[in-house]
């Protein structure tokens, strides 16, 4: 019993002074420039003492040191995007190296990449598009006559034409109950057709698409982004895709073609802004 004691205390010694030189070799490789053997010797050491503190921790300080030189050095470069990757990665794997939250908190809050555009700009969507619909006696100054005739085939309105009244129809509109489904709210005209009824129907919605570019540059002192992207309408009601009213653009219809439209950004202390 005692020779097998003395064997598993010497055996225990042997692994400790194992680890012991493996952490002071790691040091010395660290020491003379060589990071990347010095980490593999700390890997190495945690997988046969997976309990070591000293070597998770100087594995630790050795791999975030790599992370922030490599980072620093990017940035440098002009390579912002994959600096603020790197320490997104780095801070992912270690979460509470004060270093390494410290410099990507820093380099996020500075750095505008398409992604946080698109996150910040995706805020301002979806935009629901509603339609105002006469109803009761009206004229057909505002919804084109071809689209009461294509609501009524669908089955969302009734209208009957009464007399021509100048360039416009003299019409009497009736909602279906189909057509109500998608009814939000009601209304009254002011001059010239005052007191004329009508209801708010639900059209579609604008949806965000994605940034397409980016330029930076300074205004009075400012940094500021310009940011393109796109947007198009989605989620037609059986309304918003026979609508088609007049304005003082033409005429306005709806469909899921992409439209081109930008957002200005401004950094400020805590980081960029989303210009309204």
């Amino acid at each position: 019993m005692k020779v097998l004691k003395t064997f598993l205390a010497l055996f225990l010694l042997f692994l400790l002074i194992g680890c012991e030189n493996r952490v002071e070799t790691a040091k010395k490789l660290w020491e003379n420039k060589k990071p990347q053997e010095a980490i593999s010797k700390l890997r190495l050491e945690l997988e046969k003492q997976p309990t070591n503190n000293d070597a998770e921790s100087l594995l630790e300080h050795y791999q975030a040191s790599i992370w922030l030189e490599k980072a620093k050095s990017l940035w440098q470069a002009g390579e912002k995007d994959q600096a603020t990757n790197i320490l997104k990665t780095a801070v992912t794997e270690y979460p509470k190296n004060e270093q390494l939250n410290k410099l990507y908190n820093s380099y996020d809050k500075l750095y505008l990449s398409r992604e946080k555009a698109a996150k910040l700009i995706s805020k301002l969507f979806p935009v629901r598009i509603e339609g105002e619909l006469d109803v009761g006696q009206n004229l057909t100054a505002y919804l084109e006559t071809k689209t009461l005739k294509a609501l009524h085939d669908k089955g969302l309105i009734r209208y009957q034409f009464l007399r021509k009244f100048g360039l416009s129809d003299k019409v009497s509109v009736e909602l279906t109950d189909e057509g109500k489904k998608y009814v939000k709210g009601t209304g009254k005209r002011p001059w010239p057709n005052k007191g004329q009824v009508f209801v708010i129907v639900r059209l579609c919605e604008k949806k965000f698409l994605g940034v397409t570019g980016m330029k930076f540059g300074e205004f009075f002192g400012k940094t500021v982004a310009e940011v393109d992207y796109q947007w198009s309408y989605s989620d037609f009601t059986p309304f918003g895709r026979l609508w088609e009213s007049r304005s003082l653009f033409g005429i306005m219809k709806y469909d899921e073609s992409q439209h081109d439209k930008n957002a200005t950004f401004v950094l400020y202390d805590d980081g960029w802004r989303l210009e309204k």
